[in-house]
């Protein structure tokens, strides 16, 4: 096996309520735990609209943590992912037994497990996971959601997805043992020095594009890219926002065995105070690079200028689902005009359009 240690900076995360009145993510390790001796790490949305889906997230963070402290591996397999989402379930089932008040909670799954062979990631659900180098996207999940297979067949965009009305249906969710579902496992050994791993909720990616992301990437500092995450999303987002954001600061290869079982041992669970190697860059230069970065954004197109007119266009898509739910189809369609006008190139719209109006039709028939 070719063996490797990869160095990380201390990871830095964001675990917010947004513009909700509760926090339905959680993070592992717990904010404050994490540091650059850290190899597991999980990021998990409860479903909205499920209950008690913060408890949801928070055990399937707790027990797919202690599976892994639990049950050492040489290699890990596609079966020891299975036997761990199995626990997790387990876990979840047995709370629910005991807690009738949480029955039909439900949460998404995202881990990434540094360990001496490379980069283990799975998820089940919409939260995602992110690999960047120099600024370019090399790997990113695909979401298990009804826009997430639309795009894949080629029916939507990534843009078009965004803004779809029913871009908030998932189609895998860890729920227990009475309703089993399935993790997607990726694999990578293709790690550089200064590369980014992003794992995150759908809050963040709510209205952060890929190239919006890309553009913070490119400018390769983790604590620019964490800091304007975390302004944009407390600004704009409407969900919860949680995230870990990590870098690769050194790639070593040809280590001993024994110093690589050493470090992936740790997966996260706090165990002392390790000695964190603090910066010496200079503070002026870091706030120069800082103001830069700003106005790379700006040119670079982050858009934060036409943003609330999207909101606004956003609102009339949301009248009108709720108004085409309900049956009254005119003002459904009164409200997805006023939509298109404002975005005519928006086919996502247009086809809503078409298909409410088609409705009508067919009803005056």
């Amino acid at each position: 096996m070719n063996l490797m240690k990869l160095v990380i900076k201390e990871p830095l995360f964001l675990n917010e309520v947004g513009k909700r009145q509760n926090n339905e993510d959680n993070i592992f390790p717990f904010p404050g735990e994490a540091t650059a001796s850290t190899k597991l790490f999980l990021v998990c949305d409860g479903v909205g609209g499920s209950e008690k889906g913060e408890v949801a997230s928070k055990i399937v963070c707790e027990s797919f943590a202690q599976y892994i402290q639990k049950n050492p591996v040489d290699k890990p397999y596609k079966d020891y992912f299975d036997r761990a989402l199995i626990y997790i379930e387990e876990q979840l089932s047995a709370h629910t037994q005991t807690n009738p008040s949480c029955k039909g909670m439900k949460t998404t799954l995202t881990f990434l497990w540094i360990r001496s062979d490379g980069v283990y990631m799975g998820w089940c659900g919409d939260s995602r996971i992110y690999h960047f180098r120099d600024g370019q996207i090399i790997y990113r999940t695909m979401d298990h959601s009804l826009v997430g297979e639309m795009v894949k067949r080629g029916e939507l965009t990534e843009e078009e997805a965004q803004w779809h009305p029913h871009s908030n249906v998932i189609l895998r969710a860890v729920a227990g043992r009475q309703e089993p579902t399935s993790m997607d496992l990726y694999f990578t050994d293709d790690v550089q020095t200064g590369d980014f791993f992003l794992l995150c909720t759908d809050g963040v990616t709510e209205n952060l594009t890929e190239v919006n992301l890309s553009e913070l990437a490119s400018l390769g500092d983790l604590y620019m890219m964490h800091e304007q995450i975390k302004m944009f999303c407390d600004n704009f987002s409407r969900d919860n926002f949680s995230m870990y954001l990590i870098q690769v600061e050194e790639m070593l290869e040809g280590i001993a065995e024994s110093e690589v079982k050493k470090n992936t041992e740790a997966v996260g669970f706090k165990a002392g105070t390790p000695e964190i190697k603090k910066s010496g860059e200079n503070k002026l230069l870091k706030y120069i690079l800082f103001a830069l970065m700003g106005i790379s954004l700006i040119i670079g197109g982050l858009s934060f200028w036409n943003y609330n007119e999207s909101q606004k266009t956003q609102a009339y898509v949301q009248k009108a689902l709720y108004f085409e739910d309900a049956n009254l189809l005119d003002s459904a369609y009164y409200n997805l005009k006023i939509a298109h006008q404002r975005e005519p190139n928006n086919a996502v719209l247009k086809k809503n359009l078409d298909k409410v109006e088609s409705k009508i039709t067919q009803n005056e028939r």
